[in-house]
């Protein structure tokens, strides 16, 4: 029959006889197995655009009517969506965790600070400066440890 268009029909008696021998309740239509393709495919991990593009839906309603989430699908999805949440706290857990500290580098940051916080009055600015040789000295002995 080259050249003929196929009718329903005729896929119609292939699917009958691909059924044939088969317990399906109500039978097999091309109708039921498109939702079974459908069904499947989101099963399967296609999106619900794709499977819309693929059955030639212009709505995405129209195919949320062709597939069912099976509790397989459902469990799998949460089962992800928990592991991906465990990974995503176990990560901000561990940048909460404190740095190491490096005493050397800490000590030099608070001279720094207090030099620049000194002010312009000479009363603090001599104490700052008496400060400044403390930490100095704390740095120096915490070198030498």
């Amino acid at each position: 029959m080259r050249g003929l268009k196929t009718r329903a029909s005729h896929f119609n008696v292939a699917l009958e006889a691909a059924a044939n021998g088969l317990e399906i309740r109500n039978g097999m239509t091309s109708h039921r197995l498109r939702h079974t393709y459908a069904t499947s495919l989101m099963s399967g991990g296609m999106s619900l655009m794709g499977v819309m593009k693929l059955l030639g839906h212009r709505d995405y309603r129209v195919t949320l009517r062709y597939t069912e989430i099976t509790m397989e699908t459902v469990g799998e999805e949460y089962h992800a969506a928990i592991t991906k949440l465990e990974t995503r706290y176990r990560l901000a857990l561990r940048s909460t965790e404190p740095a190491k500290l490096n005493p050397d580098q800490a000590l030099g940051a608070i001279i720094r600070w207090v030099q620049k916080r000194a002010g312009e009055e000479p009363e603090a600015r001599r104490r700052a400066e008496q400060l400044v040789k403390r930490l100095k000295r704390i740095r120096e002995d915490v070198g030498d440890l």
